[in-house]
């Protein structure tokens, strides 16, 4: 729960950042640490799904198993 709770806030803070960018001129360093930002919670999100669903596994595996 805490960590999909720190995910949603950074989906916010990188929606916050591109309002802000697109609302500035287009400047290229600032694009790209945008896109970088973007594709680092891609990143952490796609490791918590993948360990979230590893330990549902084990969880139902564990609980088939007694």
């Amino acid at each position: 729960m805490v960590i999909q709770s720190l995910l949603e806030k950074l989906l916010d803070v990188n929606d916050s950042m591109s309002r802000c960018a697109a609302s500035a001129a287009s400047i290229t360093s600032v694009t790209q640490k945008l896109a970088r930002h973007r594709d680092i919670l891609h990143e952490f999100t796609q490791e918590f799904r993948r360990i979230k669903g590893n330990i549902s596994s084990m969880r139902e595996h564990d609980f088939l198993v007694l």
